[in-house]
């Protein structure tokens, strides 16, 4: 090689290497989209038909009032879930099911004498943290349930006794007894006397209504334990560890505690932009509106803890052994547990709330991750991004409604909402614009920008169609534009 051909090539090398720099720099300034998941009405839409189009069994051969009653609670059923995935109840995401999928797997495996055809593991967005077996092969499992979920045996545990459902039939059962009740000739006689008797009708119709309630109540009862003890087996069949799948039964029993706990996260320092502006602490109010309400009051199965046996003595029931004294408190998972997976998760489901125009729940989850040790960002985007949304309902004069947060006791959501309701406006547009500029580390990135376009649209009128179609030409394959609904 020539001293002429050697000089070319540095010459070349050195314009590679200053490409690679220049390129890396360009990278490192592109926009970083938001990769929260697809929603259901999109992810799921091929599968409304298969809901919409059940094959009905036939359960009252000889009755054909009864099979109709029946056939019409199967479609009730199959437009509930229906309705989970057009209203975006549902998303999704592709390693939350991936991971069920790889557990029902090793269930499969470890009990063939069961039949996991058909099985269908959709998310909830939810933050309660529950799950569901509809009884036809569909199976949801809320995001709130893997915020506390940690090892696979317990999300192990939560599979199968949904899938012990499915396999003891519990739901078709269910309905079968409803509709033998409603055309059995006493249940007949009952509402004819009650139609002759006008003067206590009422009455006696809202005990005859309770006493059913209460009898399907009992029934459920009955049904959560024999799916334990179905669930108990098809975990340990596939060897994962029932003591350790259990804890999270303990942690279902203090699931409140995220909402209703007390000095969860710091109050003070949260509204410190605007603490100089005449923000007080707000004083316990007792006139005639803070008398607390019970909905449902003739419903005593209303609730995850009325329509399940107790958490402790099912862990007792499982295990062998009285649940430990020292239980863990869900606030305390999540700083246990502060990953990128639980990250993703906590978004999502903010996100979510962000959605329903939910704004202080949506605030309370993003404080409660940044308590946690989650890393700021997006945590700050999404304050942002709700402090706007709150300023954007206080213009048009819907302040209480937006900030309403559905608990009645003292608790440090309450206490934020008393706080949200107490400042001025040009306060709540401070706190939006304090948390922008917090989250500005976040420049470039999808969230950021969301939290940008809400602000100018809420705070600073600017045009909507001309700050979403920006937004929109930035980040062409947005994942969370829906956001900006709400604005």
């Amino acid at each position: 090689m020539t001293q002429q051909q050697t000089g070319r090539r540095m010459q070349t090398g050195l314009w590679a290497v200053l490409l690679m720099l220049v390129g890396s720099s360009v990278w490192s300034q592109t926009p970083r989209s938001w990769p929260l998941s697809e929603r259901s009405h999109t992810a799921h839409a091929s599968r409304i038909s298969r809901y919409r189009n059940p094959a009905i069994p036939t359960r009252f051969p000889d009755n054909r009032k009864a099979q109709n009653l029946y056939a019409k609670a199967i479609r009730a059923r199959n437009e509930l879930i229906v309705s989970f995935i057009e209203d975006d109840d549902l998303i999704q995401d592709t390693l939350l099911e991936a991971r069920c999928q790889a557990v029902i797997h090793r269930l499969q495996q470890a009990n063939p004498d069961f039949n996991f055809k058909d099985l269908a593991v959709l998310i909830g967005r939810s933050a309660d943290p529950n799950a569901f077996c509809f009884g036809e092969g569909t199976v949801i499992v809320n995001l709130g349930l893997f915020l506390l979920a940690e090892p696979d045996d317990e999300l192990a545990l939560v599979l199968a006794h949904e899938l012990s459902h499915q396999f003891l039939n519990h739901n078709d059962q269910r309905y079968q007894r409803r509709v033998s009740l409603e055309t059995s000739k006493d249940y007949k006689e009952e509402l004819r006397s009650l139609r002759q008797h006008a003067a206590d009708g009422a009455d006696r119709y809202l005990a005859l209504k309770t006493r059913l309630y209460t009898e399907e109540g009992q029934y459920s009862r009955s049904e959560e334990l024999a799916a334990d003890s179905l669930g108990k087996r098809l975990v340990q069949q596939a060897g994962y560890e029932l003591s350790k799948g259990a804890v999270l039964l303990l942690k279902m029993h203090q699931s409140d505690a995220l909402l209703e706990g007390a000095d969860q996260y710091d109050l003070t320092r949260i509204f410190a932009p605007v603490s100089d502006s005449g923000l007080q602490k707000p004083t316990r109010y007792s006139g005639l509106s803070a008398a607390r309400v019970q909905l449902n009051v003739t419903n005593p199965f209303d609730s995850l803890k009325n329509s399940h046996p107790d958490a402790l003595l099912r862990y007792t029931a499982l295990t062998g052994t009285p649940p430990p004294a020292l239980q863990v408190a869900p606030a305390a998972i999540l700083k246990r547990t502060a990953t990128a997976e639980k990250s993703r998760q906590l978004q999502e489901l903010i996100a979510y709330q962000i959605q329903n125009q939910h704004w202080t729940a949506a605030l309370h989850y993003s404080f409660l991750a940044l308590e946690a040790g989650f890393p700021e960002a997006p945590f700050n985007d999404l304050i942002a991004l709700a402090f706007s949304g709150i300023y954007s309902a206080d213009q048009r004069g819907e302040r209480y409604s937006a900030t309403y947060a559905y608990t009645s006791r003292a608790c440090t959501l309450r206490e934020l909402q008393a706080r949200l309701l107490q400042l001025r406006s040009a306060q709540l547009a401070t706190l939006a614009a304090h948390y922008l500029k917090t989250g500005a580390s976040n420049a470039g990135t999808e969230s950021h920008e969301l939290a940008q376009v809400a602000y100018r649209i809420a705070v600073e009128h600017t045009d909507r169609t001309v700050a979403i179609q920006q937004y929109q030409t930035l980040f062409p394959h947005h994942t969370a534009g829906y956001l900006l609904d709400a604005f």
